[in-house]
């Protein structure tokens, strides 16, 4: 996992270490990225991801090692809850082969937004 921006306090990490109490928190600006990169390439069936004050975050999906060729996996549209918990999940209809996944948090409601968990099913 990494991002390009972290916050030293709200590590990116936070993402994926199990723990409903830790998250990633961005530094401001938009957009911000991370990038989860599996050992081996997989067939993605569902992103799921919670959150805070994100308005507009775009999936896409890597084959190989190069963030650059990344494909449009899912986009996604969070309605506003005033800070609390956003959960979005979405189907991938035809699962899609990624061997990263890189998430771009292109708006949010609020000037900082939080991630706390990302699942990514597999087929």
């Amino acid at each position: 996992l990494c991002s390009a921006k972290t916050n030293p306090r709200h590590h990116h990490s936070n993402i994926i270490d199990g723990n409903e109490d830790s998250f990633w928190l961005s530094t401001g600006m938009f957009p911000q990225t991370f990038v989860i990169k599996f050992p081996t390439k997989v067939k993605v069936s569902k992103v799921s991801v919670q959150c805070h004050n994100i308005k507009q975050l775009l999936v896409e999906r890597c084959e190989g090692d190069n963030s650059g060729e990344a494909k449009t996996l899912c986009p996604m549209e969070m309605s506003d809850r005033k800070g609390r918990v956003q959960q979005e999940h979405y189907n991938i209809s035809t699962p899609a082969d990624a061997k990263m996944l890189k998430f771009t948090v292109q708006s949010g409601w609020d000037d900082v937004v939080a991630v706390r968990d990302v699942i990514v099913n597999t087929a």
